[in-house]
């Protein structure tokens, strides 16, 4: 299916032109699951999009976790604090 053929393409050839490309598409699309994947894709620049994703209270809370996990398990700790911050003081606020 597409969605294989797309997270293939996530893991398996992360950095090139062709994975930017269409991470780029998808982070902007509707499936929450797919923009996660396609976030994570992009390294340090998806990192907007993975706040963004934690924070949207209209997706389903599996994608939102994704997100969070994903933001909370990026090497670069540096680059990844405001974010997760501004994910994880969005979630507290909505406890």
């Amino acid at each position: 299916t597409k969605k294989e053929i797309q997270a293939i393409l996530f893991e398996e050839f992360r950095g090139t032109d062709a994975c930017e490309s269409v991470a780029t598409e998808i982070v902007e699309g509707r499936d929450p699951d797919m923009q996660v994947a396609a976030a994570k894709a992009l390294g340090e620049r998806g990192l907007p999009a993975l706040a963004t994703i934690a924070r949207n209270k209209v997706i389903k809370p599996e994608a939102r976790e994704a997100a969070v996990i994903a933001l909370a398990s990026f090497p670069d700790g540096n680059a990844v604090v405001p974010f997760l911050a501004s994910a994880l003081s969005f979630l507290t606020a909505c406890l």
